[in-house]
């Protein structure tokens, strides 16, 4: 898909926003282990899954899981 640069910083911001919600859920599920069952072609899935750094790894089945970069990102979002 090609974007143009605008479009590519609204991805990057509105993915940011989302990994805020995926790790809200994993918080709130009591278990920081558990996966999450999200969209293989949601663009903000694929942004966080291949970004150089990802921020969500793949298991399989629409499950994911979040890392310790998507974490880091998602507090660094907070503190805005």
């Amino acid at each position: 898909m090609d974007l143009t640069k605008d479009q590519q910083a609204f991805l990057q911001q509105r993915a940011q926003q989302k990994l805020v919600e995926w790790c809200d859920e994993v918080m709130r599920s009591g278990d920081t282990t558990s996966r999450l069952r999200l969209d293989d072609d949601d663009p903000y899935v694929c942004y966080a899954r291949d970004r150089k750094t990802p921020w969500v790894a793949h298991k399989g089945a629409n499950l994911y899981f979040i890392l310790g970069t998507g974490w880091k990102a998602a507090t660094s979002f907070l503190k805005r």
